[in-house]
């Protein structure tokens, strides 16, 4: 009887082990992708200007913005043990994300992204043979232009990049041995930049200097193809 409690036992194990393997093994190898959702960017700016002449002297504000996003991923990945998963993504997206903010009565700076791309690392729970939450840790790059406005004309205009700190967290849903769909959502830390504006239009004769910063959260559905 003991005996046959212990064959049992290792039955069992044996065959949790290959169900876990075969749970693995779906979310390995080489993938790629398409995704669109949508951007909520957040963009809070403070003027630097001195204060001398006509100047924005100590003001600040924040604006948030919707828009859509469009981009591409490709990576690899493997499983690890027996539900455990571990792998890498390249990713650039394109979308139509545009801030304003109103600095005085008659100043407004206007930043409009333009593409992003980035890199990040996937750390994945694998459910079942269909189901992989994860983890992604990654940095993006982005790049900027940024407009100053005097009484609805442009008045100066200079391009800025940012780096940012990209945590998210998400799904993969396997659809057949090749395709899987996907959800994501990002929180986007970015890093404050400085922009200079030569404004010939202001009385202080440096122009003017802008502090932004830029929060983003995204929203991604995806499709994508395991070789």
């Amino acid at each position: 009887m003991f005996k046959k409690i212990i064959m049992g036992t290792l039955a069992l194990v044996a065959l949790n082990k290959v169900h876990a393997e075969n749970n693995a093994s779906g979310f390995t190898g080489f993938h790629a992708g398409v995704q669109a959702g949508l951007n909520a960017a957040k963009t809070n700016y403070k003027d630097l200007t001195s204060s001398s002449g006509k100047t924005l002297a100590s003001t600040s504000g924040s604006k948030t913005k919707g828009s859509f996003l469009a981009g591409v991923f490709a990576g690899y990945g493997m499983g690890l043990a027996s539900c455990w998963y571990v792998g890498g993504e390249l990713y650039a997206n394109f979308s139509n994300k545009a801030t304003s903010s109103k600095a005085a009565s008659n100043y407004q700076v206007k930043e409009k992204g333009t593409y992003d791309i980035g890199v990040k690392g996937r750390f994945g729970y694998i459910i079942n043979q269909q189901v992989m939450a994860f983890l992604g840790l990654g940095v993006e790059y982005e790049k900027f232009r940024n407009k100053q406005y005097y009484s609805g004309s442009q008045v100066a205009r200079a391009n800025k990049n940012i780096t940012s700190f990209a945590p998210s967290l998400g799904a993969d849903y396997l659809l057949s041995t090749h395709t899987f769909l996907r959800g994501e959502y990002a929180y986007l830390i970015g890093s404050s930049k400085t922009v200079s504006f030569n404004n010939s239009s202001r009385s202080a004769s440096n122009g003017s200097t802008v502090k932004v910063n830029n929060n983003q959260q995204r929203f991604a559905v995806a499709v994508g193809y395991k070789f």
